[in-house]
């Protein structure tokens, strides 16, 4: 059994429905208790949910020793699951502390926003708390997702023989 891969679930229409009210209920809350509207788009539940996963991989990262080589951990909520590696000896950029998602899955009704292209942006603006420099996807089966990372400034590292491709991106 090989890596996990960055992928998409298809649920039924019923569990999409699901996970993104329960996203969106998560959003208001959390928009209430910082004194925000309630009044919540896709766009707005989009970046309550980034904020809440850049929280939650800067304790991550925090929590990572060193001399421990590489960590990994699920991050899950109701819109987004990212299994996350943290590691300061990747092949491409020896060194550089990196974050590398190995697979991303964002509920239904919440794709088609951008929350990967916010994601990366998010990453690039260095504005998080992050001491991560180099952020990484790995085992990307999808041509036209590999199209959209090298567009995005993403590069292919080019070690391993793997079925499937991974990019990286220096910020």
């Amino acid at each position: 059994m090989g890596p996990p891969r960055l992928f998409l679930t298809r649920e039924s229409p019923r569990q999409e429905t699901d996970f993104f009210v329960r996203a969106v209920l998560r959003a208001r809350k959390s928009a209430r208790q910082r004194g925000l509207p309630c009044l919540m788009d896709s766009a707005t539940c989009l970046e309550t949910e980034l904020d809440n996963y850049f929280a939650w991989l800067t304790h991550f990262e925090a929590s990572v020793p060193r001399a421990q080589n590489v960590a990994s951990c699920w991050y899950r909520s109701p819109m987004l699951q990212a299994y996350t590696r943290y590691s300061w000896f990747k092949p491409s950029t020896p060194g550089k502390p990196a974050l590398c998602l190995a697979n991303i899955t964002v509920a239904g009704d919440a794709r088609g926003h951008g929350c990967f292209a916010r994601l990366v942006q998010r990453f690039l603006d260095g504005n998080d708390g992050l001491k991560a420099r180099v952020l990484y996807v790995e085992n990307i089966a999808s041509p036209r997702f590999e199209r959209w990372l090298l567009r995005a400034g993403f590069q292919r590292c080019m070690h391993g023989a793997c079925e499937f491709s991974a990019y990286y991106l220096v910020r």
